[in-house]
């Protein structure tokens, strides 16, 4: 099944679900959101295209492909090839790309790396963290490159969110996938702190509030404090996905608290360790989700 396949299944899915105001973990959501984190590698800005060869830096067959049709026909591939009834607006930065759909009954906010965000984790890992004090009264150690990409972004999101998730309000979802998941953690936390009056009441109409964050094959973001204080994604991984590995453990960060671990069946494995450093599988986020999805709905 091709992209646009699953584009469209996605789209009926979510229209045929009623329950976006529950924030239980769910497979079909997961396969929606799985499809809605590739919407984000739809957009291929030029400033990736001047730098092509790194296209293999970003584990996702989609992206390369639009590289290698940009290569040969010279098209760049942006959003609007899609043929949809879906509002999609698009945030272009140098370290991530954020696109916000608008769909009957949800709303998606996914966010990506770039192959500059890509460029500089893989050369070097950018293992720093910086502290981050939360409005939840704990403070955290994150990794200082994926915060910083999102600490540029997130006032424009919130404010493009606003202006597309008017009446009737819809529910809001956050979703990414590899380095774009651990920026889409951080954002859906910074997202809900906000949410939150220091007395402990929610505030209204200030900050748009998300239900839930799905991420896939995302690297550790951030330390224990992370794990224990701030609000967790329900993060999916390959079992030999090697980005969910890494940073190591050893250099202080932690894995998500709610993970879920596909093997090649595919099916749900027991999460032991996972450990550092293990090699990437081949295997489909789409197909292991959709899979999930189509079992728990028969």
């Amino acid at each position: 099944m091709d992209f646009h396949a699953h584009f469209n299944d996605a789209q009926r899915l979510a229209d045929s679900i009623d329950d976006w105001e529950n924030d239980a973990f769910g497979w079909q959501k997961a396969y929606i959101a799985a499809v809605f984190a590739a919407v984000a590698y739809e957009e291929v800005p030029q400033f990736e295209l001047k730098k092509s060869k790194r296209a293999k830096l970003i584990p996702c067959d989609r992206f390369q492909a639009h590289v290698s049709r940009w290569e040969t026909e010279q098209r760049r591939a942006t959003l609007k090839d899609l043929d949809t009834n879906t509002q999609i607006e698009v945030i272009v930065r140098g370290r991530v790309i954020i696109t916000i759909s608008r769909l009957r009954k949800v709303v998606f906010v996914s966010f990506r790396g770039t192959t500059l965000s890509f460029a500089d984790f893989k050369a070097d890992l950018d293992v720093r963290k910086v502290r981050y004090q939360s409005g939840f009264g704990e403070s955290a150690r994150l990794h200082r490159g994926f915060f910083d990409a999102v600490l540029e972004c997130f006032d424009e999101v919130v404010e493009r969110l606003r202006s597309l998730n008017t009446d009737p309000y819809v529910p809001v979802y956050v979703t990414g996938h590899s380095l774009g998941g651990a920026m889409a953690a951080i954002f859906h936390a910074k997202l809900e702190e906000n949410d939150f009056h220091p007395f402990g009441h929610r505030r209204r109409h200030r900050i748009p509030r998300a239900i839930a964050c799905y991420t896939f094959g995302m690297p550790r973001y951030g330390d224990t404090s992370a794990k224990a204080f701030l609000p967790q994604p329900f993060h999916t991984f390959n079992e030999l996905d090697a980005i969910p590995t890494l940073p190591p453990r050893l250099l202080g960060y932690a894995d998500s608290a709610n993970e879920r671990c596909l093997n090649a069946i595919p099916d749900v494995a027991v999460i032991h360790s996972k450990g550092d450093f293990a090699m990437r599988s081949p295997e489909s986020v789409f197909s292991s989700a959709r899979t999930r999805s189509a079992s728990s709905s028969a």
